[in-house]
């Protein structure tokens, strides 16, 4: 399944401009060896991997053992005696870890195309077009595209990077060994049924979700380390608390999004399901946010 034969061994002497943080609960470990193959192969080498193996039953050590010749890599483990389907607590671990400018939250089922990690790191900084033909850049508290007499995102803006996803079905995956996504990971999206299953909605032009047309979740982002979000972020329990409280969080601060128009990031299959309880939803909400912090209007 994996091709490490013409990877380049990794170079210690680069810097770390980009941290990857990864935590997964269970069952991920075929979905994380091809993920890790993917950022071993990004055109970008300056970042680093970290990941954070949330009281998993399956040996993972044997993954990271074929990688750490190809990236920088660290690795760590947390008991749980309960259920969590979030990677919160694991993401959290990981943060006084980090090294990086510009951190990256990451399912640990996602593959990358080559371009990903420069994209993610280098969209922090400088200007960016608002009408950029390559890029969705929107204002979740807008609902909508920035103002149109806006020629490019001010440098003190905060960002956050998103990118669209490609989902895969069961055949997908199933037909990924027949499919050389290892010379360039776009390739998958010539397999016979990416773009007519309705698994993740990768056969939609634009993804609408809430009010705008781009890719909010938090499949693949990046936000700058020195931001605040990260201390704030919360530790719960469901697998979707994590998207609404990224998602409410940017409301109330007003957060850019960009996110490029084409995959960059393709979702392996896995059965799913997104878990948000009721008092979670309560506790992620932008008046919840609010009232943490101290805010009494936007």
């Amino acid at each position: 399944m994996l091709k490490l034969d013409d990877l380049a061994p990794v170079d210690p002497n680069l810097p770390i401009r980009l941290s990857f943080l990864l935590g997964f609960t269970n069952y991920r470990r075929t979905q994380l060896a091809r993920s890790l193959e993917c950022l071993a192969r990004q055109s970008w080498k300056e970042f680093e991997v970290l990941i954070c193996d949330d009281g998993s039953t399956q040996d993972m050590e044997s993954v990271y053992k074929l990688f750490r010749p190809y990236l920088r890599m660290k690795t760590y483990r947390l008991e749980r005696s309960g259920f969590s389907g979030c990677p919160t607590r694991a993401i959290k671990t990981l943060v006084p870890e980090a090294s990086g400018e510009v951190w990256v939250i990451m399912q640990p089922e996602m593959m990358l195309a080559q371009d990903a990690a420069f994209v993610l790191y280098s969209s922090h900084f400088g200007e960016i077009p608002v009408h950029d033909p390559n890029y969705w850049v929107y204002k979740i508290a807008k609902g909508t595209n920035l103002h149109p007499e806006r020629g490019s995102i001010r440098g003190d803006e905060k960002r956050y990077i998103c990118f669209k996803t490609g989902f895969f079905d069961s055949d997908c995956q199933s037909n990924l060994n027949g499919t050389d996504w290892h010379s360039n990971v776009k390739n998958v999206e010539k397999m016979p049924t990416f773009w007519t299953h309705g698994e993740g909605l990768s056969h939609m032009d634009n993804h609408r979700v809430l009010a705008y047309d781009h890719w909010p979740w938090w499949f693949v982002g990046s936000i700058k380390a020195s931001d605040d979000l990260w201390k704030d972020m919360p530790v719960t329990r469901g697998h979707a608390s994590i998207d609404f409280w990224l998602l409410n969080y940017r409301y109330v601060f007003d957060y850019v999004d960009i996110c490029p128009k084409s995959f960059m990031a393709y979702h392996q299959f896995h059965i799913r399901a997104s878990v948000a309880p009721q008092g979670e939803q309560d506790s992620v909400s932008h008046q919840a946010i609010m009232q943490q912090k101290g805010i009494t209007e936007i």
